[in-house]
């Protein structure tokens, strides 16, 4: 049975006063454990900072470098690891986080196995690296898997801010560059505003490139041995415009073919 009077107040009132002083508690941890997990993860992101970067007397403001796990290329005594630049940022609606993370390759470690010795394949950090391609010696390309010997690693990169947003990335101009494993050696395929559709190496050895650029799709092979261009041709285009028999050479039948002759009509012309 509920109390009235004076005492019912008291108890409506002590009640109130433990869940405001309850839900109080409860939102003042939360606050607590909010700020140390965000300090936290911003003093350190993702994984461990690596001191093979020298980031001088005025360090790039909420950035930090780590190395990527151990990467073994097939059919090479190599390994290389990723170098990975994670910036953060306040959100400006931190609604999970108070703090948005990106993260970029911005340069490769190559470890030679035998020699126990690395080289980096770009001498500083301002770059950012996209997808990368194993190319092989063409004669081994017959053999198992576990033959074939690597040379060459395709790899997209940017290295400008083109688009002047203050970062380096896949929105800006970029180059299809090789690497040579024998010697570091460094050769540009293609370089400007273009979209890397597909890399691979056909099993004559040539390499195939695919690429778009404004509104073509251009398929591009090269040489494996010295990356020379063979040949450069644009894909063709379809349209959703439907193709009628009576305005299509392609599909007209021989009968069609011959009607349209007798009227003067060339097959495929409108």
């Amino acid at each position: 049975m509920a109390s009235t009077g004076f005492f019912g107040l008291v108890w409506r009132f002590n009640a109130l006063a433990i869940a405001l002083a309850a839900s109080g508690a409860i939102v003042a941890m939360a606050w607590m454990f909010g700020a140390i997990a965000v300090t936290y993860f911003r003093e350190r992101p993702f994984g461990t900072e690596t001191g093979l970067v020298d980031v001088g007397p005025e360090p790039e403001e909420n950035a930090t470098y780590s190395l990527g796990p151990v990467e073994e290329i097939e059919g090479a005594n190599m390994v290389v690891h990723t170098l990975d630049r994670t910036s953060s940022k306040p959100n400006p609606v931190p609604i999970k986080s108070a703090y948005s993370y990106d993260r970029e390759v911005v340069n490769l470690l190559m470890i030679d196995d035998e020699t126990a010795s690395g080289q980096w394949m770009f001498e500083g950090v301002g770059q950012a690296i996209f997808s990368r391609t194993t190319i092989y010696d063409p004669t081994t390309l017959g053999a198992d898997k576990g033959k074939r010997r690597a040379i060459a690693m395709l790899f997209e990169v940017s290295t400008r801010d083109t688009n002047k947003d203050g970062r380096i990335d896949w929105k800006d101009d970029g180059s299809l560059m090789t690497y040579r494993l024998a010697d570091g050696a460094r050769q540009e395929l293609l370089k400007g505003s273009f979209w890397l559709t597909a890399v691979r190496q056909a099993k004559s050895g040539k390499v195939l490139v695919t690429y778009e650029q404004g509104e073509k799709t251009i398929l591009a092979s090269y040489s494996p041995d010295d990356f020379r261009l063979l040949a450069r041709n644009e894909l063709p285009r379809l349209s959703t415009r439907r193709t009628t028999r009576a305005n299509s050479a392609d599909v007209a039948t021989a009968g069609e073919r011959a009607k349209l002759a007798a009227s003067k009509v060339k097959p495929g012309v409108v």
